[in-house]
């Protein structure tokens, strides 16, 4: 199982580990799930920083991605 989430979305990050991961080990328990960040080549995108700053928000950094693996 691939489960995904976009790392210019704290929400998207949010919603995979504390959904749609418990929903894969409770309906698909013993299947090996792959974690992927998706749009890595925005986590330095002047006007994405920009608009999760006016959020008081910011990119989903690798160390917390691999916390979550």
């Amino acid at each position: 199982i691939l489960l995904c989430f976009s790392v210019t979305s704290p929400a998207s990050f949010k919603n995979s580990r504390e959904k749609w991961f418990p929903e894969v080990q409770h309906h698909c328990p013993g299947v090996p799930c792959l974690i992927v960040g998706t749009q890595v080549d925005l986590r330095e995108d002047a006007s994405v920083k920009e608009k999760l700053a006016k959020q008081r928000m910011q990119p989903v950094r690798r160390e917390n991605g691999e916390k979550m693996a």
